[in-house]
């Protein structure tokens, strides 16, 4: 479940969007809903509920409450429309709460919600409609990725893109003939480009004459005849883009007029500054990479007679069917008890049977005895799968080993690929949080594996999803389907979403940044912990507390000023630093992304070793037409993509996938 723009979900099927009818489109990746507007400022929202009915039987990865509705913590609530349309206040919040009467939205249905920003920070947008899930560690709609923040900028702030394709960076440039669209760009004396902030889509564009860059802008259309975009006459200014990253910047996309005093670690904040917005949360029923993170289905049979501490062999039991003729069983009170031998009736024909610690065992006549699975690796590797992620992106440590051991994916050859520190580096696993057409866990098939599609159900991803599904059942569900083992070989040829590739937040050298942090889990505590970069714990007291580390209670939020000119911080440091959340178990389960800091120009060439790299992405920094450098740029790994991980959400009932899949010898900065 995830909430994202009308304009950024399609159909399934037919030419309508409707209840169980809507995905994302393929070049949006699924990420958390951020919204933006200016302090002093109103954002009205108009919801629509696109969610399925809960399917029949019902899916446990699922919540099954599927009205919902649109809340932000600490914002002022003006006014709303319920789905009735009643115009109210507070009985239009979007809750359901004790005896009031109940303001979430049916699926099919829409409301309103207008809300005033009275202060600048970031502020969680959740919904209201299923708060408690099935366990202590879940949260209803909640964990399943209806979360996303309300980011109140700076007055008189204006937003931009600052991850964009190198076809969309062609299209927001300065023409050197104005009147001519196709004319060649404008550039700097040393070949950076000039952009233009206000640049529309062509008319004959598939996305006509919204802005190129400009996130919140006035609505245009194509004019009759003329060809041209003219704005809609009487509309007031609509959200375009809702990214995770941002260029925030002044009025005519300049310095801020006054962004604060001036403190000694950060002397110019009226500059313009990069956003990272950052959710933490759980992902306690995200499918894993490989079937040895799920407990082998088991074989069970039921004892005839009871066996005491003096039994001898035979165990005569209804049937031995799928039992090996050695191994173990457990009984019901969790005695594993060594055997070997059997027939069709009877188990361990041939010696007594004792328990694992040479203790003899007992069980009752008809209670069940289980065959005990040696391979079983289930326990062992569950404090390192993925749990936990950053903004729908994981990368626990226990599918890093197991694909090098495996032979798979970029640490495939990676004979140091032993301890900690690698499943954290670009150098060894590639970007985290990739998505690309054919993951690095597929089984030898024949025929070859169908590449995936964005947005669309893959047909691994399905079948691993069983297994978590028949895991989460205790075994109620159909059994998983047996799978093979991962084929050691390259796989992958091209990587999806080139404007949001995967969990890595790009800047240059002395590029002013904001994160903005949130906590978008359940009831676990989270800490942000932030590498080579700090910040004062109140921005404008030169008295302040210089922190690398903040701690996150479910539903905190947090704006980070990163001091001493921000990227590279008072050390200058070039290249990625780590942030993750502090406590061990939570980023080894995958909570953590990368911030790389860039300090060379990075034009998006393409890959030398033959393979694609994602459209050709092209970050570069580029200038405006004063000459300045201007905040905003992209970047490319030019590499091959092999890694794969899957976490699922789902959109209108109807599953998709966010994998992430990772570049075999990145390029280092």
């Amino acid at each position: 479940m995830i909430f994202a723009l009308m304009q950024d979900v399609v159909p399934i099927n037919g030419p309508t969007p409707g209840q169980g009818n809507v995905m994302l489109r393929s070049d949006k990746r699924p990420r958390p809903i951020v919204l933006r507007v200016n302090k002093g400022g109103c954002l009205q929202i108009t919801f629509t509920n696109f969610l399925a009915k809960p399917p029949t039987p019902i899916n446990p990865l699922q919540p099954v409450t599927r009205q919902a509705s649109v809340r932000v913590n600490g914002m002022q609530l003006i006014s709303g429309t319920t789905q009735s349309g009643a115009t109210s206040g507070i009985a239009a919040d979007g809750s359901y709460t004790g005896d009031n009467s109940s303001s979430l939205v049916d699926p099919g249905n829409k409301a309103t919600y207008t809300l005033y920003a009275s202060e600048e920070g970031t502020f969680l947008l959740y919904s209201g409609g299923s708060t408690f899930g099935t366990s202590g560690n879940t949260a209803g709609q909640l964990t399943a990725g209806l979360f996303g923040a309300v980011n109140v900028e700076p007055a008189q702030a204006e937003y931009y893109r600052s991850q964009v394709t190198a076809a969309d960076l062609q299209l927001a440039c300065q023409r050197q003939n104005p009147n001519d669209p196709n004319s060649p760009c404008q550039t700097t004396a040393d070949g950076h480009l000039i952009i233009n902030y206000d640049a529309v889509y062509p008319a004959t564009h598939k996305y006509a004459c919204r802005p190129v860059l400009k996130m919140v802008d006035i609505p245009r259309a194509p004019s009759p005849g003329v060809g041209r975009c003219l704005p809609i006459p009487n509309s007031l200014p609509q959200t375009f883009y809702t990214d995770l990253t941002a260029i925030i910047t002044g009025p005519n996309h300049g310095r801020f007029p006054d962004n604060g005093p001036p403190v000694a670690v950060s002397p110019d904040r009226n500059q313009p500054f990069r956003e990272f917005t950052i959710h933490y949360h759980e992902v306690t029923n995200a499918t894993q990479a490989f079937t040895d993170f799920y407990l082998p289905p088991q074989i069970t049979t039921t004892l005839t007679a009871g066996i005491t501490a003096t039994s001898t062999t035979p165990i005569t039991v209804g049937s031995t069917a799928g039992f090996p003729a050695s191994g173990f069983i457990t009984t019901k009170n969790s005695e594993t008890i060594q055997y070997s031998g059997l027939s069709a009736t009877q188990i361990g024909t041939t010696q007594i049977v004792h328990g694992i610690n040479s203790s003899a065992a007992a069980a009752a006549s008809h209670s069940s005895i289980t065959l005990y699975q040696a391979q079983d690796l289930s326990g062992m590797l569950a404090p390192g799968k993925d749990n936990f992620a950053i903004n729908y992106g994981t990368g626990g440590i226990a599918a890093e080993i197991l694909a090098n051991r495996f032979k798979v994916g970029p640490m495939a050859n990676c004979v140091e690929c032993k301890f900690e520190e690698f499943f954290l580096s670009a150098w060894s696993v590639g970007d985290p949080a990739m998505v690309v057409d054919v993951p690095a866990n597929v089984p030898l098939k024949v025929p070859p594996y169908p590449p995936d599609q964005p947005n669309k159900p893959a047909p691994l991803a399905k079948q691993l999803e069983s297994y978590e599904v028949y895991q989460e059942s205790n075994g109620t569900t159909a059994k998983p389907p047996t799978l093979g083992a991962p084929q050691p070989v390259a796989k992958a040829t091209t990587a999806f979403y080139p404007d949001d590739p995967s969990n890595v937040y790009h800047s240059y050298l002395d590029d002013h940044v904001v994160f903005r942090i949130l906590h978008a889990g359940a009831n676990l505590t989270h800490v942000h912990h932030q590498h080579a970069h700090q910040w004062i714990h109140s921005p404008n007291d030169d008295n302040s507390t210089y922190l690398d580390s903040q701690m996150l209670s479910p539903g905190a939020a947090f704006t980070l000023e990163i001091d001493y000119n921000g990227s590279g911080n008072r050390n200058k440091t070039v290249g990625d630093s780590i942030f993750h959340c502090h406590f061990y178990p939570h980023f080894a389960a995958g909570m953590w992304s990368l911030w790389r800091t860039h300090d060379v120009f990075e034009n998006g060439s393409r890959s030398q070793t033959g393979f694609r790299s994602p459209a050709h992405v092209r970050y570069p920094m580029v200038r405006s037409r004063l000459g300045r450098r201007s905040p905003l740029s992209c970047h490319c790994r030019r590499s091959r993509w092999l890694r794969c991980r899957h976490l699922f959400s789902s959109i209108g009932g109807r599953s998709f996938t966010a994998h992430r899949k990772r570049p075999i010898r990145p390029g280092r900065m």
